[in-house]
């Protein structure tokens, strides 16, 4: 006998650690992000961002890949990210805990840490303090950039390309699971390095490569073990944290 469907505060419970795996917990952990974000693309020129700022890029990227089709708003990623983690939820009929998206919050707080201090350890400043000076964006345009990269640069090199080149390595070689994740979390720790030198300004450091692929390696872990959206919650709270110190 079929059972029945699971409303959205339906009746499974499992653990802490693998509820914020669940959809529609990510979804709304990360709503407010996606909000702000949505409401800040009113007045930032992405375009010009993207040409300043690497770490907007890959936001720039899916907005341009929308736009192969017609001239799209910058709100449509944001609007598609929700939409896709609904139909997620529709498939696997989880159910919303606000005690687990709470948690996730807690959880991103203590797992951002890691990343301040090997930045100091590096005393490499990833973001430089750029509010202030003439023609610069405002701290509320900062910000805006600053969680846009959080979400957007997770979703192209942790949820896209670990599940892509997971698949290539697990499904297509047969590679061993364990190993097999281990080299694509490298993979693309390196990959997130390498992006944030991309355009002809780019000067290559190699104690920013080394911190950066660090940095990617890291997230890639957690994204393995904790889930996209605290992933998407440490990038973002690190990103946050260094605007506002400039």
């Amino acid at each position: 006998m079929p059972s029945k469907p699971r409303d959205f505060m339906g009746p499974r419970r499992e653990g802490y650690f693998p509820a914020t795996h669940r959809p529609l917990n990510c979804l709304f952990f990360l709503l407010p992000l996606i909000v702000w974000i949505e409401l800040g693309s009113l007045w930032v020129d992405w375009g010009a961002a993207a040409s300043t700022q690497e770490r907007v890029r890959a936001f720039w990227w899916i907005l341009q890949f929308f736009r192969i089709f017609r001239s799209v708003p910058a709100c449509v990623p944001g609007v598609v990210l929700v939409l896709v983690f609904l139909i997620w939820h529709r498939v696997q009929h989880d159910r919303l805990r606000w005690g687990v998206v709470g948690g996730m919050f807690v959880e991103s707080v203590l797992l951002c840490l890691p990343l301040l201090m090997m930045n100091h350890l590096f005393n490499f400043y990833a973001m430089k303090a750029t509010t202030g000076a003439a023609g610069s964006p405002g701290i509320g345009q900062e910000l805006i950039i600053a969680l846009t990269a959080g979400v957007y640069e997770e979703l192209i090199f942790r949820l896209l390309l670990i599940w892509l080149l997971g698949m290539l390595v697990v499904d297509l070689f047969e590679w061993r699971k364990g190993p097999a994740m281990s080299i694509v979390v490298v993979a693309s720790g390196l990959m997130f390095a390498g992006y944030h030198f991309l355009g002809s300004s780019a000067v290559f450091d190699s104690r920013k490569f080394l911190f950066l692929s660090l940095s990617g390696i890291y997230l890639g872990a957690l994204y393995l073990q904790r889930g996209f959206g605290i992933a998407v919650g440490v990038h973002a709270l690190y990103d946050v944290v260094l605007v506002c110190m400039s």
